[in-house]
């Protein structure tokens, strides 16, 4: 806030009425709390989707953070103008908009590790000759004493406790999907039941005995 007022206290000297003023970065790792931020402080904020901001070829080798803010001025000063080809804003969510997208974005993640995990497992027996192994079962941790390398021999200790460790992290990941998914349907089946008053799958049931919605429910 100091800088954009010493900005402005430029501009007024230098003889420039304001009237406006707007600002704008791209996506990234900090998210939209700045956005956010700005707004409260009445100041007008927009936040440029890195990939829609088109690079000259000149430019593509050449990465200045001044050559960054300059080609940002003109992208956003474009678009202001009404160029709207010159990038596209994102929607700035509030904060309780980004936690109600959290479960999701986790559970996408978590889906990424376990496959991540299983693929570690798989190549780690491949190399001796294993491929009918799968980690995903109930009893894979047993199934893995039992495990007999193409020579016939057990795994060596070493190997037997690196997949054992990935077993662990395999089966924790699992649980936190799991847990992710109910809670998803105990918000789903709750939002249901303020919006109508009777989870539709008890209004089907009643409806299949041939008894009241109220009784039902």
């Amino acid at each position: 806030m100091a800088l954009i007022h010493r900005w402005t206290d430029e501009a007024s000297r230098a003889g420039s009425s304001i009237t406006r003023v707007c600002l704008a970065y791209e996506a990234g790792r900090d998210g939209f709390w700045l956005a956010r931020w700005l707004r409260a402080h009445d100041i007008e904020t927009h936040v440029i989707h890195s990939a829609s901001v088109s690079v000259s070829r000149e430019h593509r080798r050449a990465k200045t953070d001044r050559l960054d803010t300059e080609l940002l001025k003109r992208t956003l000063l474009g678009w202001l103008r009404g160029e709207r080809g010159h990038c596209s804003m994102a929607a700035i969510p509030s904060t309780q908009e980004e936690d109600a997208r959290r479960p999701n974005r986790e559970r996408e993640k978590l889906v990424g590790d376990r496959t991540r995990i299983i693929n570690r497992i798989k190549a780690i027996l491949i190399r001796f000759g294993i491929r009918t192994y799968k980690p995903t079962l109930r009893k894979a941790e047993e199934r893995l004493e039992a495990l007999r390398t193409a020579e016939g021999v057990p795994l060596l200790e070493n190997t037997r406790a690196e997949l054992r460790r990935d077993l662990a992290r395999l089966r924790m990941v699992q649980e936190q999907i799991k847990e992710i998914e109910q809670q998803r349907l105990r918000d789903l089946e709750a939002a249901s039941s303020a919006k109508t008053g009777c989870h539709a799958m008890v209004r089907l049931i009643a409806r299949v005995v041939g008894i009241g919605v109220e009784t039902a429910s």
